[in-house]
């Protein structure tokens, strides 16, 4: 695939969700990330950089395919796109927004690349001809939950025995 190509999934994707063509374009031309719609193509699951770096570790490990993932420096935050209408109980270190606005950076903005927008945000997983609408949702919460078990744990650990990990 081409990157002319990955643009152009990456623009139907970003306009099919409701954001403007000629606001994308431009947005992305000068290195921007431009605001799309979180909730008409799908919401958008915010961990904290912690439970999400563990959780994509935990999804890889165990083969499962990965949807649109965006890492967001400034906000501590990876962004996993999930499908409209999920549910997640509410919880510490997560929340799933179904309505605002997620920024987009152009889809060779990559932390593989190097590259980020002037917002700080890149892909992690960037919306690919070769890549799914979203992350499976039964699959990303069991890894989302695993990290916060052991976080938890960790904690309890920690505070219970100081010198255990110091």
């Amino acid at each position: 695939m081409t990157i002319g190509q990955h643009f152009v999934r990456a623009l139907r994707w970003a306009t099919a969700a409701g954001a403007d063509k000629h606001d994308v374009h431009a947005a992305w031309a000068a290195g921007h990330a431009v605001d799309v719609p979180i909730g008409r193509s799908w919401d958008v699951l915010r961990v904290t950089a912690t439970v999400g770096w563990d959780a994509i570790e935990a999804l890889t490990t165990n083969g499962v395919t990965l949807g649109p993932i965006l890492w967001c420096p400034p906000r501590a935050t990876i962004e996993f796109l999930v499908p409209r209408g999920s549910q997640w109980a509410p919880q510490p270190a997560v929340r799933l927004a179904t309505s605002g606005y997620i920024r987009w950076p152009a889809p060779e903005v990559t932390l593989a690349s190097g590259r980020q927008a002037t917002c700080g945000r890149t892909w992690v997983v960037p919306p690919l001809i070769t890549v799914p609408a979203h992350t499976s949702v039964t699959y990303l919460y069991q890894a989302v939950q695993g990290s916060l078990i052991r976080h938890a744990a960790a904690a309890e650990t920690q505070a219970v025995c100081p010198t255990a990990h110091g």
